[in-house]
C-alpha cells in the first residue's frame, strides 16, 4: 500500500504494537475484522426483512380463508331463503284464497263503509277552502326562491363537513404519508424549513491520545462541515480508539473522500439495528471496534 503525502493528524496512533513485522497482517486482520461486523450486521437485518415477508404471507392466507368461509356462509343463506321461498310458495298454492258470495252479511259491511267514506268526504272542506284559511305566501315565486335557497344551503353544508371530514383524515395521516426529516423550501430560495435529517459516521483505528476535541477541530479544518457532532465509543482494542460523528445529510460526501484522512483510518456509515441509536456495554454491538 502506498503511503499518502500529507503530515498526520494528532490523533493518529504513530505508535505501533511490538509487531512491527507483521504490520501489514495486523491492518489486513483489523479491516477484516470490521468487515465480518459489518457482514453479521447486514445477515440480521436480512433475517428480520425474511421473517416479516413469512409472518406478512401467513396473514395473507388467513385473510384469504376467511373470505372463502364468508363466501360459504353466504351461499347457504341463499340457499336457506331459496327453500324458505319454495315452502311459502307450496303452502300458498296449497290453500288458495275463498270468495265470499254477494249479497252476504260482509257485502253489506262493505257497502255501509262505503257509504260512511262518501260521508266524510262531503263534510270535509274543499280545496278552495283550505287555501282561503291557510294562504301561504303571497307571491309564489318568492316561495320556489326561498325553497331552492333552502335545499342550496344544505348542499353546501353538506359538502363543507365532507371537506372537513376529508382535513381531518388527512392530519390524521389516513389519507397522506409524512416523510420523517423531509424539508421543504420556504419563500427564499437558499433556506428550507423542517427537521434536518442527519448522517451517522463510524471512524476507527484513531491513537489512543486522540480525543473528541481533536477529532472535531480536524473535520472542521479538513471538510469544513456546516453541522458536526462526535461522541468516542466503547472499544475492545488497547491500541486505537474509535468514535461515532454526525454530519448534515447533505455532508455526508465530504467525509469519504481519500484525502479525509490518512491511510489506515477506518471510516464507514455507522450502522445500527432495529432503530435504536444508543449504545449499550452490556451488549455485543455492531459498531464496537475490534482494532
Amino acid at each position: 500500500m502506498e503511503g499518502k503525502n500529507f503530515l498526520l493528524p494528532d490523533f493518529y496512533a504513530k505508535s505501533l504494537p511490538p509487531q512491527i513485522g507483521f504490520l501489514g497482517i495486523a491492518i489486513m486482520m483489523c479491516i477484516l475484522g470490521e468487515e465480518l461486523t459489518s457482514l453479521r450486521t447486514e445477515l440480521q437485518l436480512s433475517q428480520e426483512v425474511r421473517e416479516k415477508q413469512t409472518k406478512a404471507i401467513e396473514y395473507v392466507n388467513t385473510v384469504k380463508n376467511d373470505i372463502s368461509d364468508i363466501k360459504t356462509l353466504i351461499g347457504q343463506i341463499k340457499n336457506e331463503k331459496n327453500e324458505n321461498n319454495s315452502v311459502k310458495e307450496d303452502i300458498a298454492s296449497a290453500n288458495p284464497p275463498t270468495e265470499t258470495p254477494p249479497g252476504t252479511a260482509d257485502g253489506d259491511e262493505d257497502s255501509s263503509s262505503i257509504t260512511n267514506d262518501v260521508n266524510d268526504n262531503l263534510a270535509r272542506p274543499s280545496y278552495r277552502d283550505r287555501l282561503l284559511s291557510n294562504p301561504g305566501p303571497s307571491n309564489n315565486s318568492n316561495h320556489y326562491k326561498q325553497q331552492r335557497e333552502r335545499h342550496i344551503n344544505q348542499h353546501r353544508q353538506g359538502n363543507a363537513s365532507q371537506q372537513q371530514n376529508q382535513s381531518q383524515r388527512n392530519e390524521h395521516g389516513r389519507r397522506q404519508t409524512t416523510l420523517i426529516g423531509s424539508r421543504v423550501p420556504t419563500n427564499d430560495a437558499n433556506e428550507f424549513s423542517g427537521v434536518r435529517v442527519k448522517f451517522e459516521i463510524y471512524v476507527g483505528r484513531c491513537a489512543l491520545t486522540s480525543n473528541r476535541e481533536n477529532l472535531l477541530q480536524y473535520c472542521k479544518d479538513r471538510c469544513r462541515f456546516s453541522e458536526i457532532e462526535c461522541e468516542e465509543l466503547k472499544t475492545r482494542s488497547d491500541y486505537y480508539k474509535s468514535f461515532k460523528v454526525t454530519v448534515n445529510e447533505l455532508d455526508k460526501g465530504k467525509i469519504f473522500y481519500p484525502e479525509f484522512g490518512p491511510e489506515n483510518m477506518y471510516v464507514r456509515k455507522f450502522y445500527t439495528s432495529n432503530g435504536n441509536r444508543n449504545i449499550d456495554s452490556n451488549t455485543d454491538s455492531n459498531n464496537l471496534s475490534t482494532d
